[in-house]
């Protein structure tokens, strides 16, 4: 990919360049999925100031990076954007996904018996999407942003991989996000962390939300893994909002947004 394409998708704010969109167009190769991902990725500079921080934002199974900044526009009435934070959207790559038959959709990793909280993890998966976002995390370090001005989160499957990348990366984060998400009770991260106690008070704050109407991913594995994290001595915040679904509401968006503000002011 040249330097000018990759140019041009950072100045295609709120749109999609149609040449990238050619380029990942179908199933690409296994090596191909970084390419991918970068291709696809939907970036709002900071609106007014200095760029002073950076929040990564993953979408949930079967959606898009510009579909999941639509959906929060859509809630909003306005941009997911903020005056000193550059915001990153990207797309995971086409993977086989059980819960649709087998077909590939654009998913982070699959669940191979389903949605459930007891289920096993594609580890396979998981270490290379781990990667692909920890990859991203180190392109903005290297461009100038500490790593204590970085956000990292997600909505349902997207909040498990930032759960997993966030509380594994090599440097403290300034906070991790999990929307309408939770970590499988066999979760591979969560038997890393069972390690020194020191280490993993040092790690970045988490903060989970969730609806108490979800029926896809429940309220009480929400809540478990809000509770586990504590166990392990991991800052973790979880916010309940009464009459939601497995979905986003103005307020709870809003809230986050607050959240964030408070890891990285202006």
């Amino acid at each position: 990919m040249t330097t000018n394409k990759v140019e041009k998708r950072v100045l295609c704010v709120g749109l999609v360049c149609l040449d990238c969109i050619t380029i990942c167009d179908g199933f690409p190769e296994e090596d191909s999925d970084q390419n991918c991902l970068m291709e696809n990725t939907l970036v709002y500079p900071p609106n007014e100031t200095k760029h002073k921080g950076t929040v990564i934002f993953l979408h949930g199974a079967c959606d898009t990076g510009i579909g999941l900044s639509d959906w929060i526009a859509h809630r909003l009435g306005r941009s997911f954007t903020f005056r000193h934070l550059k915001v990153v959207f990207p797309t995971a790559s086409w993977y086989c996904y059980s819960p649709a038959d087998g077909r590939k959709s654009t998913v982070w990793f699959d669940f191979p018996q389903g949605i459930q909280y007891d289920v096993l993890e594609d580890r396979t998966g998981m270490e290379s999407r781990v990667e692909e976002i920890s990859a991203i995390i180190r392109n903005e370090i290297k461009n100038g942003v500490p790593p204590d001005k970085i956000v990292l989160g997600g909505l349902s499957q997207g909040g498990i991989l930032g759960l997993t990348v966030g509380l594994k990366f090599e440097h403290k984060l300034a906070g991790i996000f999990a929307l309408s998400s939770y970590l499988p009770e066999k979760s591979s991260l969560l038997e890393e962390l069972t390690g020194d106690k020191s280490e993993r008070q040092s790690r970045a704050p988490v903060y989970m939300t969730h609806g108490d109407k979800d029926q896809l991913i429940r309220l009480e594995w929400g809540r478990s893994t809000m509770e586990r994290l504590k166990d392990l001595g991991i800052p973790t915040t979880f916010k309940e909002y009464p009459g939601l679904g497995h979905d986003l509401s103005k307020e709870e968006i809003e809230d986050l947004e607050t959240w964030i503000l408070d890891q990285i002011p202006h």
